[in-house]
């Protein structure tokens, strides 16, 4: 009677390592579409900056202006809006999207340009 508890146990570990919990192909995808930034700005005010783009995720990710780490005021799966932080200096800054799985969206060729007195 061992002999038979034994091999039904190998057969269900089989089984879910297999992937056969999820037949039908209503698992999940492995395959994570990386988040692509297509558009920075700033709001009206010059306090918050509007990244455009695909494939933000569901959950909060992180923003980063140059190193500095901006709050998130509001996300989606196409649209992030951050706040700038007070007396921020005139420049071009790069933008960088992380997602709460760790992939990253840079800006490359799109950059933010603060006025003098944005964030104030």
């Amino acid at each position: 009677m061992n002999k038979l508890a034994i091999k039904t146990v190998l057969l269900v570990a089989g089984l879910a390592t297999c992937g056969y919990a999820a037949a039908g192909g209503r698992g999940t995808s492995a395959v994570v579409p990386a988040p692509t930034i297509v558009k920075t700005a700033m709001n009206e005010h010059g306090n918050a900056l509007i990244i455009s783009g695909h494939n933000f995720g569901a959950k909060q990710p992180t923003v980063m202006l140059a190193d500095q780490v901006l709050e998130v005021r509001h996300h989606s799966e196409h649209e992030v809006v951050a706040g700038l932080p007070q007396g921020l200096a005139a420049a071009n800054y790069g933008v960088t999207l992380i997602t709460n799985d760790s992939t990253r969206a840079r800006s490359n060729l799109f950059s933010t340009t603060v006025s003098d007195g944005a964030g104030r």
